[in-house]
């Protein structure tokens, strides 16, 4: 049987391994990069990712979208507060945002 749905990272990799928002959520265990909750099931096939109104998966992600997580990860990070963001009490207000 061929395989339908991929599972693809929503914050990918290099995400995790290079934002400073993200470094203190995964300390704080706010957030785990293979949670089920970082996760989309994406189509692999380009007829069916048509027929649902989603882009196929290619395995992996397109810049322009790694450029606008990392562009809402700053946001966040400004509209919170940059110096108290890392501080282990503000986690939970940022999660909840």
């Amino acid at each position: 049987m061929a395989t339908v749905l991929q599972s693809h990272h929503l914050l990918e990799k290099a995400a995790f391994e290079n934002d400073l928002l993200l470094k203190a959520l995964v300390e704080s265990n706010l957030i785990e990069r293979d949670s089920s909750l970082n996760r989309i099931y994406m189509p692999q096939a380009d007829d069916f990712a048509k027929e649902i109104g989603m882009s196929p998966h290619r395995g992996r992600t397109d810049s322009s979208y790694s450029r606008g997580i990392n562009q809402e990860l700053r946001r966040i990070l400004a509209e919170v507060g940059g110096e108290s963001i890392l501080d282990d009490a503000v986690g939970p207000t940022v999660v909840g945002q």
